[in-house]
Parts: C-alpha cells; sequence; structure tokens
C-alpha cells in the first residue's frame, strides 16, 4: 500500500524521464522551453493525481468490532419536580459540646424539682434554669415560727398579741426569776435570824 508497491514505481520513472538531469533552472524558464515544460508539468500533475486514485482504490479489510449489548427497556413513571420548605427541625443524633461553660449555683442548698431547659436551649437573663424542692423550705419555715410561737409564750405574749404589749414584768422567765430571788432573800433573812439567837 505504498510508494515501495511494484505498480507505483512506474509513473515517478516516467516523472524522471521528463527532467533529465543536464537541465538546469534558467534553461527550463527560458521561452522557448516554457511550452514543453508546461505541458511536462501537466502531465507530471496528471500522473500524481493517477497514483493517489489508484492507490486510493484497493479494497482492504474491515474490521468489525464487537457491538455493545443492548440494554432491555425499563419502564419507570415521570416525576415531577417542585420546591417545597425545608423543615426548620432537624432530627440527629450526636454530642452538643459547648464552647463556653457556666457554673450556676444557688443561695441555699435544697433537692432539684426540675430543670425547664435543656441541653442546646438558648437560656436568657431571668429565666428559670432550676427549681428546688420546696417542701424542705416550708419544713423549715414551719419550724421557725413553732419556734417564736414558743418564745412569745415564754414571755407571755398569746399568738395574736403585738410585741408592743409586752410587759416584762408578767413575763413567765422574770417572775420566775423574781420568785427565786424572793426565795433566796427569804432564806439568807432567817439564817440570820437563827444566827442572832445563839
Amino acid at each position: 500500500m505504498g510508494f515501495a508497491d511494484h505498480n507505483s514505481v512506474r509513473p515517478i520513472r516516467a516523472i524522471r524521464s521528463l527532467f533529465p538531469p543536464q537541465h538546469t533552472l534558467p534553461m527550463l524558464l527560458s521561452k522557448s522551453n516554457f511550452k514543453p515544460l508546461l505541458r511536462s508539468a501537466w502531465i507530471a500533475f496528471s500522473a500524481i493525481a493517477l497514483l493517489c486514485v489508484t492507490t486510493g482504490c484497493r479494497e482492504s479489510e474491515h474490521v468489525k468490532l464487537p457491538s455493545a449489548p443492548v440494554d432491555p427497556l425499563v419502564q419507570g413513571s415521570a416525576l415531577v419536580v417542585e420546591t417545597s420548605q425545608w423543615p426548620r427541625l432537624v432530627k440527629s443524633q450526636g454530642t452538643l459540646i459547648a464552647d463556653e461553660v457556666t457554673t450556676i449555683g444557688a443561695k441555699v442548698a435544697g433537692r432539684v424539682a426540675e430543670v425547664p431547659v435543656d441541653l442546646g436551649d438558648i437560656a436568657c437573663e431571668n429565666d428559670v434554669l432550676v427549681e428546688l424542692d420546696p417542701k424542705e423550705f416550708q419544713l423549715l419555715l414551719e419550724q421557725a415560727d413553732a419556734q417564736l410561737l414558743q418564745a412569745r409564750s415564754a414571755v407571755g405574749l398569746k399568738p395574736g398579741d403585738p410585741v408592743s404589749a409586752l410587759n416584762p414584768d408578767n413575763a413567765p422567765p422574770v417572775r420566775e426569776t423574781r420568785a427565786v430571788w424572793d426565795e433566796a432573800k427569804k432564806a439568807v433573812e432567817r439564817i440570820r435570824q437563827l444566827s442572832n439567837r445563839d
């Protein structure tokens, strides 16, 4: 399939015979040689064209490529695509780690009854974070009220009496102390009388 074939060598020899080696370029371009040169060029061009046509007309073996397997048709349904709102609440599983940690405390000690906020909630100023159980504080208040009533009755005040109605002379501790004082005075006086008799 190229210039090495026997059939393609003949036109090249014919072209070489048209231009003998003794010709030079100025001699070829002279007026007397122009018509034969044009005829020679025309013959050379025709020979080259014939050479190209004859070499391209040969039969060549065609390589058959294996055909790709054809997939069977699958039937499906068409879907309509439309815009929709995404939910603001997305459920996920994991662990929240805070950037900042704050330790909170209460002025009094007690048991926690309720925690109204959860991990990850936003808390503002004056929001209730923890509620303590009020039962213990209620018991302490009742105990303090009982001690107050006991102290008021010890000084002679009834539960409804104001503090301004307190008369220190009528208070039971004062009367008791006065009674002990009076008894001690009488005991000293009796001992003096007994000592003067002797």
